[in-house]
């Protein structure tokens, strides 16, 4: 089973991605499966319609799409009310990016929203590297705060932080280092410090071509440990779902 952790749907800014055309990019890629997530516009506004939007595009392919919902820690009730909503649609992910909805990491805006997420076992994913907002070090912070949670470190901190990324894994063993936009000729020297079992792999497709980075994860990994990255690590942290 190979799974792309983040793939993002729509148009807007940096984003040109429809559902039809990613599907085409995963079959020639034998990507079995992607989790999908909306543009940025919808991190920072209108959360749910954001939201609905992709539950209605992984409804039309729900062998192939998974939804990943978000929903802005500035709102307050109404962000935990959003998040929950979206976990009983099934969403299979939840997604936060610090810097475009305005808040640090690890600041107490977000344990609300953790602590509902904590015990449905949904994957939460960071979008990490940016300074201020979203180190590292910080994702750390939460792992330990919320050690039922599986956190996926987006970006592996790049491209500010990437040389924090490895001691920060080794800190907090519900860290997940997902791939996109860390160069794939890094991932093999991050899977020798931390293991083939807490590397996840995502494309971050429109803003990464899909197929260059599959194909070059390809070229830099063995087959055994493409068999964890490339899909095996991700089915095991969404099997987890309560």
């Amino acid at each position: 089973m190979r799974i792309d952790a983040l793939c993002t749907i729509g148009k807007d800014r940096e984003y040109d991605l429809d559902e039809k055309t990613l599907l085409k990019e995963m079959d020639n890629c034998q990507v079995e499966k992607a989790i999908i997530t909306a543009v940025d516009r919808y991190y920072a506004v209108k959360n749910d319609e954001g939201n609905n939007a992709i539950f209605e595009i992984a409804a039309r392919y729900p062998d192939r799409l998974l939804p990943a919902c978000t929903a802005n820690p500035w709102m307050g009730d109404d962000a935990i009310n959003e998040i929950l909503r979206c976990i009983d649609l099934h969403a299979r992910m939840v997604i936060f990016h610090p810097f475009l909805q305005g808040f640090l990491a690890n600041e107490e805006l977000i344990f609300p929203l953790l602590e509902q997420i904590q015990p449905f076992h949904v994957p939460v994913y960071f979008h990490t590297g940016l300074p201020g907002n979203s180190t590292p070090w910080q994702i750390v912070d939460l792992a330990e705060r919320f050690p039922e949670i599986d956190f996926l470190m987006g970006h592996c901190g790049s491209t500010d932080f990437w040389n924090d990324v490895d001691d920060a894994a080794l800190a907090a063993p519900n860290i997940y280092l997902e791939t996109s936009l860390a160069r794939p000729f890094s991932i093999p020297g991050r899977i020798k410090v931390i293991g083939k079992e807490r590397v996840i792999m995502g494309s971050y497709a429109p803003v990464n071509n899909f197929t260059f980075e599959w194909n070059e994860m390809d070229n830099v990994l063995s087959a055994d440990e493409a068999e964890f990255v490339m899909g095996g690590n991700m089915s095991r942290l969404l099997s987890r779902r309560q």
